[in-house]
Parts: C-alpha cells; structure tokens; sequence
C-alpha cells in the first residue's frame, strides 16, 4: 500500500498552490490585431490603410514567478568598450595618434574579451542551478510564500 504524497505550503499548509512555470505561463497573455481603415480625403482621393499591432501582457504574479535570465554581453560590451576606448586612447594618444588608434582598438577587444567570458561563465555554471531550482519552486495562492520541492 503506498502514501499519496501531498504537496502543501509549508507555510500555511493550503494545497492551493503551483509551480513557478505553470504560474508564469498562466500570467503570460500574447495578442496580436490587424485594423483595416478606409478613408476620403477633401480633394475626393480614397486612402486605405492596414496595421498590425502586437503585445504581452504579464501579470504581476507571472512577473515575481519569471523564470531566471540568461546574462546578454551585448549593451555590457558597449559600455565597458567604450569607457575602455576612451581611456586607452587619451592615455596613449598623449604619445601618438598612432597609439591612440591602437589602445581604441585595444579597449574593445579587452572589454569583449572580459564581457564575453564573464557572461558565458555566469550562463554556463550559474544559470542552469537557477533554472533547475525555478523549475522546482511553487508558489502558495493563499499565504503568498515561495518555496521549492
């Protein structure tokens, strides 16, 4: 004879409660519309438009319940790359135009070197735990707390 396991809140031990990725999904709403429109001008000229409009709505529990971001290099590159540039180009553009170009050229590489391997590190250890732990995580509807199983 076998037990039922019973998944409750630890907290308040309701069983009105649900995982993170089926409370995200269910808070997620995707629509998309098209408006056709036929106008007259004053000179007597017809005009026909067309439009599509598309959007996502996110509920606030489908916010606080997101699933863990992988780490993008893209506007972290921009940044440190061109604090980068501008420092090693007035340091050695002091010495030549030459060395200016150089260490400009120098800070890009060195910034997409150092975001490259921070954010690929972070996305190959870090974020596969924090996406296991998320696809183990609940949320109670009635006490509100958050917890794994």
């Amino acid at each position: 004879m076998s037990e039922e396991t019973k998944f409750e809140c630890p907290n308040c031990h309701s069983d009105n409660i649900q995982s993170f990725e089926v409370a995200y999904r269910n808070g997620v709403t995707t629509s998309s519309s098209t408006t056709t429109g036929l106008g007259v001008g004053s000179g007597g000229g017809l005009g026909l438009g067309t439009a599509k409009t598309t959007g996502t709505s996110v509920s606030q529990i489908a916010q606080e319940v997101a699933p863990p971001a992988k780490k993008g290099i893209v506007k972290k590159f921009l940044l440190i790359g061109i604090i980068l540039m501008f420092l090693l180009s007035a340091i050695l553009g002091s010495v030549s135009n030459t060395l200016g170009s150089i260490g400009a050229l120098l800070g890009w590489v060195l910034s997409g070197a150092f975001v490259y391997k921070t954010a690929y590190l972070w996305n190959r250890d870090v974020y596969p735990q924090l996406l296991d732990q998320w696809h183990h995580s609940y949320i109670c509807f009635r006490c509100g707390q958050h917890f794994t199983i």
